[in-house]
């Protein structure tokens, strides 16, 4: 076939190809939606104004600062004070009314939340949010569903007016905003409902985490000191309960002994490497970025295309410790090398510590002990420490590796069972995004259309 030809055979096909909207959905300026819903403008689910209520100078209220809710538009905190300490200078706004954050980056980042679970009937927070009261026709959890949208706050962004770092999105540009609606509020609660069941799990399963990461905590605290002995080590070879002896770091069980890191193992320094070595392939360099919570993150990830010396490169069980960084409570941060990132190199704000007691270690980094070594170790003017500080960093460790490696695996199996509870709490909010997506636009269905005898609810 020609050139001309397929020029031809492209053109006719874009003249008769049409989409195809399915039975019982409509074309409109926002998308594809059910027949018997309506493009609205958003302010046409809420009011315009908001009157206040007369209150006594020592009537009890809420007050929620910016920082008091979560990027994932979450009430986390709420403090309770007299209405003469916050009736001028602040948002009034009642339980049950939507606010949204209007001031960059808290916008774009997601603040806001739903006040349905505000301890008072009245509430005050900051002048930055805009707040978000329904109409009788509305639904409250609907329309905070809306304000939690990306795309919306995306489009919105674009709306901003002010200078550089006091950007905010207008009042109207909120009311402004065309959204695909159910016509009947008894859909529009629906959907709610079932977005609101997801957010319950997502704050069960936050909770639980919240719950096991403080376990581990106080189970580190005890195992790492010896405070606590596992019962095939706490027995002498007579029979007779093991004591404890006096060190430098205190109370420390009779066959533990205090150690430098240098002692156990060696600190190698990361890789210099200029932006002219940059590369979009090559071998990934580790960086305070990739470490995230104890783990290995792969986001925000640097290549370099350049000869490397084996001194830079990792080896499993390595401990990758960030020891320079512009926020000084990076420093200190670490993660374990798996098998997969083998090969990989290392930056010169980075640090390796090796040794053949690593998995042990590298939770005693997690420790208070070190952490405060950090401290009393970290300059003046530069957050940083050295490799030398860290081979004078002591710890205490039992003598036996089969101790050692017991405290370890314990340790392990409860960083394993966070990590899969971290996945599941990840996916269920993939699955409230999609539902998101499906339900806010009706592609999805909760409540049978009027007049359909054939369509399932």
């Amino acid at each position: 076939m020609s050139q001309q030809q397929v020029t031809d055979v492209t053109k006719y096909l874009a003249k008769t190809t049409v989409s195809v909207v399915p039975t019982g959905y409509k074309q409109t300026e926002v998308g594809v939606i059910p027949e018997d819903w309506e493009v609205v403008r958003f302010g046409q689910l809420f009011e315009q104004s908001i009157s206040r209520k007369t209150l006594k100078s020592n009537e009890i209220v809420s007050f929620v600062g910016m920082q008091d809710v979560s990027e994932s538009a979450q009430l986390i905190n709420q403090h309770l004070t007299v209405f003469e300490k916050v009736k001028t200078g602040f948002t009034y706004f009642e339980k049950g009314d939507v606010l949204v954050a209007k001031i960059t980056p808290c916008f774009e980042n997601g603040k806001g939340f739903y006040s349905s679970n505000l301890l008072t009937n009245i509430g005050f927070g900051s002048t930055e949010f805009h707040v978000v009261r329904a109409k009788k026709c509305a639904n409250s959890n609907f329309i905070y569903f809306w304000t939690t949208r990306k795309n919306l706050r995306i489009s919105l962004e674009l709306e901003m007016v002010g200078s550089a770092g006091h950007r905010r999105v207008p009042f109207s540009a909120l009311q402004n905003y065309l959204i695909p609606c159910p016509s009947n509020l008894k859909e529009q609660t629906a959907i709610a409902n079932a977005l609101s069941d997801v957010d319950a799990l997502i704050g069960e399963l936050e909770k639980l985490i919240t719950k096991k990461q403080a376990i581990k905590t106080a189970t580190m605290q005890q195992l790492l000191t010896g405070r606590t002995r596992l019962p095939q080590f706490a027995l002498r070879e007579d029979g007779s309960k093991k004591g404890y002896k006096q060190s430098e770091l205190g109370e420390i069980p009779e066959d533990w002994e205090v150690v430098k890191l240098g002692e156990i193992g060696q600190t190698v320094i990361g890789l210099t490497y200029s932006p002219k070595d940059v590369s979009e392939f090559g071998t990934l360099v580790l960086r305070s970025s990739n470490v995230q919570n104890g783990k290995l993150a792969y986001h925000d990830n640097v290549f370099v295309n350049m000869q490397l010396p084996e001194r830079v490169m990792v080896q499993e069980g390595d401990i990758l410790v960030c020891v320079r960084n512009g926020s000084r409570q990076l420093i200190g941060k670490c993660a374990l090398i798996d098998k997969a990132t083998v090969g990989a190199a290392f930056g010169a704000f980075m640090s390796i510590y090796r040794s053949d007691v690593n998995n042990f270690i590298f939770y005693q980094f997690q420790s208070n002990l070190i952490q405060e070594q950090i401290n009393e170790r970290m300059g003046a003017t530069i957050n940083q420490i050295t490799n030398k500080d860290m081979a004078e960093f002591v710890v205490a460790m039992p003598k036996r590796k089969e101790e050692q490696s017991a405290i370890a695996i314990i340790l392990s199996d409860m960083d394993k069972e966070l990590q899969v509870l971290e996945q599941r709490l990840n996916k269920t909010r993939q699955i409230k995004q999609g539902m998101m997506q499906e339900l806010l636009t009706g592609k999805i269905r909760l409540v049978k259309p009027e007049g359909d005898h054939h369509g399932s609810a």
